[in-house]
């Protein structure tokens, strides 16, 4: 299964880790030991711990993400490389804010840095890329998704309708906003937030 295997890990990058272990190698015996691997492929993942409305107010007072225990699951399903994705996008948890017309203006006045997707759809579908985004930058930057229900709202940020039905906006603090360009990678998304973070000092901002 390792093109399978590889294939996915090429696929999901920037979204989850893939890794291989030989457990056959006595450098390897107290690892395959500690996680009860008894035979060969044994598949497992390690889903990082849910994220809490206490940790969120940790992290905005200036700590950072709290380092807690990850949850583990033995996969036992398909092996081919559209199975293990399936899998690993089913276990990415979100911390993004679905908007509506109600908290539309409430999220956008926030005091805090601010990443909005528009999506010119009926869909609440959030892209993968943004749900891993909402976690990499939990408390420290507000991650919002909006649909066509929130379109009257927009013309308040004076911006038009997304020609390609989605449009991605980093709003500072002072309601100043710079719109992201290009496909939503999210390694190019996390350097266009780094880059908008920066001022005087950005050094301290490591994402």
């Amino acid at each position: 299964m390792a093109p399978d295997w590889e294939k996915a890990a090429k696929k999901m990058k920037g979204v989850a880790k893939f890794a291989a272990v030989d457990c056959t190698l006595r450098k390897n015996e107290v690892l395959c030991k500690r996680y009860g691997i008894t035979g060969y492929p044994t598949i497992q993942m390690f889903q990082p711990a849910e994220l809490t409305d206490t940790d969120l107010q940790a992290v905005r007072n200036g700590s950072s993400i709290p380092k807690k225990r990850p949850e583990r699951y033995k996969y036992n399903s398909q092996r081919d490389s559209e199975a293990l994705i399936s899998y690993v996008k089913s276990k990415i948890r979100n911390y993004a804010i679905p908007l509506n017309p109600t908290n539309f203006k409430s999220f956008i006045n926030s005091s805090t840095p601010k990443l909005l997707l528009l999506q010119n759809t009926d869909s609440k579908s959030i892209p993968l890329s943004i749900k891993a985004l909402s976690r990499d930058l939990f408390g420290r930057v507000d991650v919002g998704v909006a649909t066509k229900s929130t379109l009257s709202l927009w013309s308040e940020l004076d911006l038009s309708v997304p020609k390609d039905d989605k449009k991605l906006i980093f709003i500072n603090p002072n309601g100043e906003n710079k719109v992201f360009s290009g496909k939503l990678d999210i390694k190019r998304i996390k350097q266009f937030v780094k880059a908008q973070l920066a001022g005087p000092d950005p050094a301290k901002q490591e994402l």
